[in-house]
């Protein structure tokens, strides 16, 4: 059953793409390490609440909402509320590329706080 659209999705430039679907169940508190995309990234949250943090702002989400993200943009999820997360992303990317890549927490760039996430 269709109940969202995400996009348009400002795609790499590419001669061959590759999708990677990722679905997750995040209990309150819990975070991803910080990384970037070789492509696109769309969200969708379909319980619970997240912050979406980058280095210029954080998106809380909530369910039924949606996100994207550009490729090469440095990022963290992070289950805010007090429920369980569950949600999925959509990478579409470089066949060529990796569709993540992890970054270590003591260089990563510094990620706005999930205490001044704005609504989507």
């Amino acid at each position: 059953q269709h109940v969202t659209a995400v996009g348009p999705l400002p795609l790499p430039k590419a001669t061959r793409y590759a999708m990677q679907i990722i679905s997750a169940k995040f209990t309150p508190g819990m975070y991803s390490r910080a990384h970037t995309h070789s492509g696109v990234e769309a969200f969708y949250v379909h319980a619970g609440e997240q912050c979406l943090q980058t280095p210029t702002s954080a998106t809380l989400l909530r369910k039924g909402e949606t996100l994207f993200l550009p490729a090469g943009t440095p990022m963290r999820a992070v289950a805010t509320g007090t429920g369980i997360r569950y949600g999925f992303a959509i990478i579409i990317h470089d066949a060529s590329q990796p569709p993540t890549m992890q970054m270590d927490d003591a260089t990563a760039p510094k990620l706005a706080p999930c205490s001044e996430a704005r609504a989507q």
